[in-house]
């Protein structure tokens, strides 16, 4: 008796394991084509900066260097006056509770 509860234990401890070692495997799969995705951003974006090398494509070169002064530009703002970001988030909490009666709250 004592050795077929510790199977069934065995048995139930082991198909826990093997569910979250599929969780992980899942969770590792997902990042992993997160993270593909990045690296091939970074290389189109790579790939778009080599016309600044050649004559024929210095308007794709000058359209880069000022998207990547606005984006600059933006988060230097961004840091600089950190306000916004509290502001930004009382402003979408404010949108989420608007016209929610007490019971819904």
């Amino acid at each position: 008796m004592y050795y077929s509860d510790a199977i069934i234990s065995k048995m139930a401890s082991d198909k826990i394991l093997a569910k979250k070692l599929e969780h992980a495997i899942f969770g590792v799969k997902e990042q992993l084509i997160e993270q593909a995705s990045r690296i091939q951003d970074g290389a189109t974006r790579m790939a778009y900066y080599t016309s600044c090398f050649t004559d024929n494509y210095q308007d794709v070169c000058s359209k880069l260097k000022s998207e990547d002064v606005r984006f600059f530009e933006a988060f230097y703002q961004l840091v600089k006056d950190r306000r916004m970001i509290s502001e930004l988030i009382q402003i979408y909490v404010e949108l989420l509770l608007k016209n929610k009666t007490p019971q819904q709250l």
